[in-house]
This record gives structure tokens, sequence and C-alpha cells, in this order.
């Protein structure tokens, strides 16, 4: 497995850069769904566990091959290696990937993975840092809430319940995915969608000038 860590510049955040795809979903699915499953989150559970769930849910298991990126905080990080004495052995690698970079003793951080090029990973990268910038910077995170409160995109927010995403991960999907775009769960034109989540985005946009410059770099 050949995985890279570069920090994203301006924040206490690591890109772990996979080669390949299902090097990165093998090696984080439990951490990922630690943090975010609506059946697992702040539980033990085997990969067993997790694919029946999964089958039983979706009908087939086609997470390693789906999933672009991953983003988990560094709370739910530190906690999963703490409680979970079953690691495979590419999670053993991440373990030790992290203890070696010196990220696992810091005491506020975020994890973000990707898989490819720069170029193959770009629009991923982008879903990924906000999701980092909504753990990480107060601020940042205090106006998202204002334009959430204003625009609940219900509708939305059940469609990605059903993506299988927990309710305790909402505020920060529906900001992500309202900043970079709203696929998978819609792919039409931005005029094609539903209003308000036009509306979501445009407020959310706002936002994100305060934070990022045009070439997407934290400010």
């Amino acid at each position: 497995m050949r995985c890279r860590v570069k920090q994203i510049k301006g924040i206490s955040a690591f890109n772990l850069i996979f080669d390949k795809q299902i090097d990165m979903t093998l090696s984080l699915l439990r951490l990922q769904e630690y943090f975010e499953s609506p059946k697992f989150a702040g539980k033990r559970f085997s990969f067993e566990d997790y694919i029946e769930w999964y089958v039983d849910r979706f009908k087939e298991f086609g997470y390693l091959t789906e999933v672009g990126g991953m983003n988990i905080p560094g709370k739910q990080v530190k906690e999963f290696f703490r409680r979970f004495n079953d690691l495979s052995k590419k999670e053993y690698e991440i373990y030790n990937l992290l203890v070696n970079n010196d990220i696992l003793c810091l005491r506020r951080f975020y994890i973000i993975s990707t898989y490819g090029t720069d170029k193959d990973s770009k629009s991923y990268l982008s879903h990924e840092i906000r999701h980092a910038m909504f753990h990480l910077n107060d601020p940042y995170r205090n106006d998202i809430m204002v334009i959430l409160e204003k625009h609940p995109v219900k509708e939305f927010r059940a469609k990605l319940i059903e993506h299988g995403y927990g309710k305790q991960v909402m505020d920060d999907e529906v900001h992500a995915y309202g900043m970079t775009g709203y696929d998978p769960i819609y792919t039409c034109q931005f005029n094609q969608l539903p209003i308000e989540l036009q509306k979501l985005r445009r407020a959310l946009k706002k936002v994100e000038k305060k934070y990022f410059d045009k070439s997407g770099k934290i400010i």
C-alpha cells in the first residue's frame, strides 16, 4: 500500500493520499464509519458487521469503489485507535503513518483522504477540506451554522440519510455538498436544482469568500 501525507496549508488538516482507491477505502472504512455511520458511530464493530448492515440496506456492497474521499476528526481518530484492538494490517499501517508524522500527538487535527494524482482527486479534495474547516475553524463553522438555520433544506437532508449519512454529521455534510456541488445526490445543472438548494449554495458561496481565495486555498 502506498500512501503519503500532505498537510493542508493554513489549517491542522492532513490529507492521506493513496495511489489506489481500494487501499484508501479498505484502510479507512472503519475509521470513517466510527465517525459517520448512522448505525456504528461511536461503537466497536467488525468489517463483517459493517458489510452485513450495508448489504441489508443497499442490497450490494459498493462502498470500496464508490467512496472517492474520506474525512475524520482527530478526536474520533484517537478514540478509534484507543478502543479497537483488532486492527487490520492496513489500519495498523495508518496508525504507524500518523505516529511517524507526529499527527496523533496533536491536540486538535483533522484527517482527510483522497487517491490518485492531484488532478484525479481535485473534485473530492475541495469537499473534504470544507469538512476540515467546519471542525477546525470556529468562526467558519459559526458563519455556516447561521446560513443553515436560514436554509433548512429538509428534502436534501432526507436524501443524505438515505445515502447512509448519520444525523450527527448532517449539518457538516449539507454545508460541504452545498459549497462544492450536490453530486451524486443531484447530478443536474445548477438551474435545474430545487430552488432551496440554489439559494443555499449562493448563501454558502458568500461565506466561502471570507475564508478561501479564488484558487480555493485557505486565506
